[in-house]
């Protein structure tokens, strides 16, 4: 979740003025509220309760004639690794509000087209928000809101203590100038300056004890997300410039001894606002890389390509084909050196580039029939890698029984049982659960579980009959009998825009198809019309849609979803079949239809 962008400067405290109907209806509101206690940090059993949460406000300067009338509030559930979206309704006369669920005490980012700040929330609780000079200035000055309700008291404290972000400039020139270890000295030094600034500052105060530990958390995880941006940020510049010694070396074992000073054993880092930045890059970065501790089973194809393309489909080579495959066949030489494969390879880079663009339909239906099902995990060698890095971590930094390394084992979860049959997942998730301390991680490993292998529904959800699915029918109408599938993209997001490119010949071949269309959907705020025109003319993109920010927005929360790019495919008979489709699986659904 992205940081309050909160003004900096100190400014003396403004007075929302709200209406005493305004007020009244935050005072009734409030009273239904299922929860009017605060929660208790030191019982798992208070902290973790999913339940229902409510955002209610007035924004004070805002009128019907504004160009929006909708927001967003993005709620991480970290244990789940996802995020849940709600829309923000805006009434006329500037009165707001949203429902979603939360799974425990969590800062929610609230956004109103480009500006976005961070409130503080817990399950079953409603907090009311008045906001003044909302629109006029560059960011928003969190000074200007007025809070009411329970967690009204740590919302005001929070504001009161945000401070300066790291400088990202001086990372990117300490990556290229600055070695590891003496970057790590000065950067742990500043980290134990700014715990005291902070405790400073709440001294004598009164501050809510949540308050404090929410704000000392976030500290402490500001300075270890900018380690890892040194750490990838060297990676980049070594990519890039093979001449800098200083980003060539390898970052060594000690240096990642910074993970004993962050309390990973401490749950109530969750409730901070950059806890899901800090967890992704903890889980996919060293010292962990878990993705990299499944071990895949080595199968050979029953056809290499060129056996599939000249033999099983019968196609006659053409001359660059043959010159191409004779390439090939003296690459394979056993007498030749590595000097001279090399020197060979390098004069075939022309052709075979050539070769994989005439035949790329044909690779595509390749790798379907003959390469996807070989991706095959040994579940076995791969339990034992999980242990030999539990040993290690727990060695060295004494990772292993921390609350926040085995949440990330347990998100882990949901990608490996993406490529596992049930029976493996099975045998996975009890290992797994063995090692498990907290209930919260046993009940939300079972609930990954059995959400992948259980509740799969093979017929689709029809949607609902609301705003949001009249938004969507007004595209999908007209493609009633087809099976669609939507692209929800940008064209500042680089994924987007590769998987468009890379998925030109794929359309083409299905341009005039009576079964089958693609449909692209993204909004004026994440294309604009200049780059959005020369983009769809390169790449003669037909049913494309660029939608006002509200209209997208109601699609967002038709579908739940805060990243792009995001497919959706839908039914021939307009029922959603998924709502999140992975990509490289579209030519095997295509397929689907053409075998019905």
């Amino acid at each position: 979740m992205p940081i309050s962008r909160a003004s900096s400067s100190a400014q003396p405290d403004t007075i929302v003025e709200v209406p005493s109907s305004i007020q009244r209806w935050f005072d009734v509101e409030l009273s239904k509220a299922k929860t009017k206690s605060l929660t208790n940090y030191k019982s798992t059993g208070d902290f973790f309760r999913s339940d229902s949460a409510r955002l209610i406000g007035y924004l004070t300067k805002y009128s019907s004639s504004k160009d929006f009338t909708t927001g967003m509030v993005y709620a991480d559930n970290v244990l789940t690794n996802e995020t849940i979206t709600s829309l923000i309704r805006i009434q006329p006369d500037g009165k707001f509000e949203a429902n979603f669920l939360l799974s425990y005490p969590s800062r929610i980012l609230v956004t109103f087209r480009d500006k976005s700040f961070s409130v503080y929330l817990e399950p079953g609780q409603t907090l009311a928000l008045a906001i003044d000079d909302f629109f006029d200035d560059e960011f928003v000055n969190t000074e200007n809101i007025r809070f009411f309700g329970p967690t009204s008291r740590i919302n005001k404290e929070l504001v009161a203590l945000h401070g300066q972000t790291l400088n990202l400039a001086s990372l990117k020139e300490g990556a290229r100038t600055i070695k590891p270890e003496r970057f790590l000295a000065r950067q742990l030094k500043r980290w134990d300056e700014d715990i005291l600034a902070i405790d400073e500052k709440m001294k004598g105060k009164g501050f809510d004890d949540r308050t404090k530990k929410i704000a000392k958390n976030e500290v402490i995880l500001s300075h270890v997300i900018y380690i890892y941006n040194y750490m990838l940020e060297r990676d980049r510049i070594a990519k890039e410039d093979s001449t800098n010694q200083i980003c060539s070396d390898a970052i060594s074992d000690d240096f990642y001894g910074f993970l004993t000073k962050v309390p990973l054993n401490d749950y109530t880092l969750l409730t901070t606002y950059n806890f899901s930045t800090f967890i992704n890059k903890f889980e996919s970065n060293a010292p962990l890389n878990l993705k990299s501790i499944m071990v895949t089973l080595r199968q050979k194809p029953k056809k290499s390509f060129t056996e599939y393309l000249f033999g099983e489909l019968n196609i006659q080579p053409r001359k660059e084909d043959r010159e191409y495959l004779e390439i090939l066949e003296k690459f394979r030489s056993e007498q030749l050196t590595k000097e001279q494969k090399v020197s060979i390879l390098k004069d075939a880079e022309s052709k075979h580039r050539a070769f994989e663009d005439f035949y790329q339909e044909q690779f595509i239906n390749y790798q379907l029939k003959y390469i996807d099902n070989l991706h095959v995990y040994d579940v076995p060698e791969s339990l034992k890698n999980w242990e030999r890095q539990d040993e290690i971590l727990n060695r060295k930094y004494g990772l292993d029984n921390t609350f926040v390394y085995q949440l990330v084992k347990v998100r882990d979860l949901k990608f490996i049982f993406t490529n596992l049959t049930k029976d493996d997942a099975e045998t996975f998730l009890n290992s797994v659960q063995k090692k498990l301390k907290a209930a919260v991680l046993q009940v939300t490993s079972e609930s990954l579980f059995k959400k992948a292998y259980l509740t799969s529904n093979n017929q689709g959800y029809k949607l609902p009959n609301d705003e949001n699915t009249a938004v969507l029918r007004k595209i999908t109408d007209k493609f009633l009998g087809k099976k669609i599938l939507i692209d929800f993209w940008g064209t500042f997001c680089a994924p987007c825009v590769e998987n468009i490119q890379s998925s030109k010949a794929l359309r083409e071949k299905y341009k005039d198809s009576n079964r089958f269309e693609f449909v692209y959907i993204t909004s004026e705020e994440e294309s604009p019309e200049d780059r959005y025109v020369a983009f769809i003319k390169s790449q003669q993109l037909t049913n494309t849609y660029r939608l006002s920010g509200d209209d997208y927005r109601r699609l967002q929360d038709l579908f739940k979803f805060n990243a792009i790019p995001r497919y959706v495919l839908v039914s021939e008979s307009g029922t959603v079949i998924n709502d999140d489709f992975y990509f490289p699986n579209i030519q095997k659904e295509i397929d689907k239809g053409a075998e019905n």
